[in-house]
């Protein structure tokens, strides 16, 4: 180990050598030199770095729960169904005090604190906070994409009484929020239900008279979805799918009469945009379960996308606010299951209920 030889060792010889480093061993580096820590945030090496760990680094269902300890989680690895507990790798700033996991994208996570946000990338420990608009909100959505991993995007809803709403949107590359206003009862959603992003838009379902509408967070406009909505349903709730969560939308919706849910489907929204077409049925066992969870008060239903990226095993998330259990469409297996419950719940949880899709992402800078 001559140091007159090693350096000078050439530049991309180095960064291939500690780009195949444990990634622990590869982090802990980050302290010894500048050098070092700055490559975290090189284009060049984080490409680098993905393209050899991409094989080897897991993608989790993330369950956060009141009863957990303060900044504490739980994950869940489906190729290999086991648990891990996950603690925020980063110190929280104490002006946040206790942060609400509120959203997750492309490797970020949106924490909402005492009148600010912290989004967060896990796997680089870094961490982004910023102030909020509003004291409350009905939703928010965190939008990242891997066409520009060195921004994201944090959309807000709020809805007043008297069903004037508004519309907030943070731009993490201007690092400030722009206001939207004027859209009244178009945006009479489900505050459980996050918008899910797909071709430039934010897609929100509408409850009854049913709908999908979607929103532009570049220059705020709104549109209704063309394509018309399978009838007899009980609710609706929206998934799009893919690495860019571009081109593909579907529809998870309960069919029945008087708000009792008979069935629970599947649609993918047609290549035309103009109508839904039916992909799967859940079987009748589980789809009575579910029910019965629910109470059929399926405001507390919510979904969500979930990209596998070792099996490369894509899969829809169906949940309950109310209920500890997560049931699992595989898209690819066009296959039905419940997750076990996680061990690190007492036996007798309250409410609150929270899953989150979470694939760590190197390139995802905050």
């Amino acid at each position: 180990m001559e140091p007159r030889i090693w350096s000078h060792l050439p530049q991309h010889l180095l960064e291939l050598v500690l780009a195949l480093l444990p990634l622990r061993t590869l982090m802990g580096l980050r302290s010894t030199c500048k050098h070092f820590n700055s490559l975290l945030s090189s284009p060049s090496f984080l490409s680098l770095l993905n393209k050899s760990r991409a094989p080897f680094l897991s993608s989790y269902l993330l369950l956060s729960h009141p009863q957990f300890p303060l900044h504490c989680f739980s994950l869940y690895e489906p190729t290999l169904g086991r648990w891990r507990k996950l603690e925020l790798p980063f110190p929280v700033p104490a002006t946040c005090g206790a942060l609400n996991l509120i959203s997750s994208s492309n490797g970020l996570l949106c924490f909402s604190a005492s009148g600010s946000f912290v989004v967060a990338n896990l796997l680089t420990r870094s961490c982004k906070t910023f102030n909020s608009p509003l004291y409350s909100f009905t939703s928010a959505t965190l939008i990242s994409a891997n066409s520009c991993p060195s921004r994201f995007a944090l959309c807000l809803i709020s809805e007043s009484s008297n069903l004037s709403s508004s519309v907030f949107v943070y731009d993490s590359g201007e690092d400030g929020w722009r206001k939207f206003e004027g859209y009244g009862s178009f945006l009479r959603h489900n505050s459980h239900q996050e918008g899910v992003f797909s071709n430039g838009r934010l897609y929100f379902s509408m409850r009854e008279p049913f709908s999908v509408v979607g929103f532009d967070p570049r220059n705020g406009r709104w549109e209704r979805q063309a394509a018309e909505l399978p009838p007899d349903l009980t609710f609706v709730r929206l998934v799009s799918g893919g690495e860019e969560r571009t081109g593909r939308l579907y529809l998870v919706g309960g069919v029945g009469r008087d708000g009792i849910s008979r069935s629970l489907n599947v649609w993918e929204l047609g290549e035309d945009g103009r109508n839904w077409v039916l992909l799967e049925v859940l079987p009748e066992l589980m789809c009575k379960k579910f029910v019965s969870v629910c109470y059929h008060n399926y405001d507390h239903v919510y979904c969500f996308w979930h990209e596998g990226r070792v099996s490369k095993e894509s899969s829809i998330g169906l949940c309950c606010y109310t209920w500890p259990e997560v049931l699992v469409y595989r898209v690819a297996r066009r296959t039905w299951n419940w997750l076990p419950r996680c061990p690190s719940l007492p036996e007798r949880s309250s409410c609150g209920f929270k899953w989150f899709s979470f694939v760590p992402n190197l390139n995802a800078s905050v």
